[in-house]
């Protein structure tokens, strides 16, 4: 270990945990050009947990919320699960809406995971329109709009998430319909990993199975993807309908 610090301030800033991470940030601001020294200073020293990729995090923190934009009352990491200060005030104004006493990580999460959620919902949307313009261009021998469009709908899927500092804000009214959609949308992603990790355990065992076993969890699991096909078309109706009233009033 080497003796010559040349970052004593993060040093005695990382030697107060947690609580001291918007000082780390604006420390950071200051020596944006060193944020790998800092972080190789502070691991050498024992502080492992300021990885190269956490520094950055703090660093974009400390500059998405100046000082001024900062709540005292929540936590850096609810700042930063935020990722602006426009998005927090949203949160912060329909929490107060609904009646909460206070705005916590897990509530933002919520949030943040459900605009993601109709970010995805959004692209994956076009791209399958793109794709089905492809396929019936590639039908009709225009291979230049099919590859176009085929493009198009490979750039759509593997679009990257945006930089969280940049999201546009909701509205504080649309915020409960967000909360919504990101709790379905987190129950259909545990559903789809249940379904998988059940597939992986049984799979191997499937010629044990007595005769019993495998009627009754047959029936179970047809009866289960009866229910998940009557939302399915709960929701596509809703859809339907939704354009057949937009159909009637245009």
């Amino acid at each position: 270990m080497s003796n010559d610090i040349k970052h004593p301030r993060a040093l005695a800033i990382a030697k107060r945990g947690e609580s001291a991470l918007w000082d780390m940030g604006d420390y950071l601001i200051e020596v944006s050009n060193k944020v790998s020294e800092v972080s190789e200073e502070l691991i050498e020293h024992g502080y492992v947990q300021y990885s190269l990729s956490y520094m950055y995090q703090i660093l974009q923190t400390a500059k998405a919320f100046p000082e001024s934009s900062r709540a005292r009352n929540m936590s850096w990491t609810t700042h930063n699960v935020a990722g602006s200060p426009n998005v927090l005030e949203a949160v912060v104004a329909a929490a107060k809406a609904e009646g909460r006493k206070g705005v916590s990580k897990r509530f933002v999460q919520q949030v943040m995971d459900g605009m993601d959620a109709d970010q995805r919902a959004k692209r994956k949307g076009l791209a399958i329109k793109a794709q089905k313009a492809a396929d019936r261009a590639a039908a009709k021998g225009d291979t230049k709009s099919a590859e176009r469009n085929k493009e198009r709908a490979r750039k759509l899927k593997g679009a990257p998430r945006r930089d969280k500092s940049k999201r546009q804000a909701p509205r504080p009214e649309d915020v409960p319909m967000i909360v919504i959609k990101s709790k379905f949308a987190a129950d259909s992603a545990e559903a789809a990993a249940l379904v998988k990790r059940m597939d992986r355990e049984i799979s191997p065992h499937i010629d044990d199975l007595s005769k019993a076993f495998i009627i009754g969890s047959v029936e179970e699991l047809l009866e289960i993807a009866e229910s998940f096909r009557k939302l399915a078309a709960k929701l596509n109706r809703n859809q339907t309908d939704k354009r057949a009233h937009l159909h009637a009033v245009a």
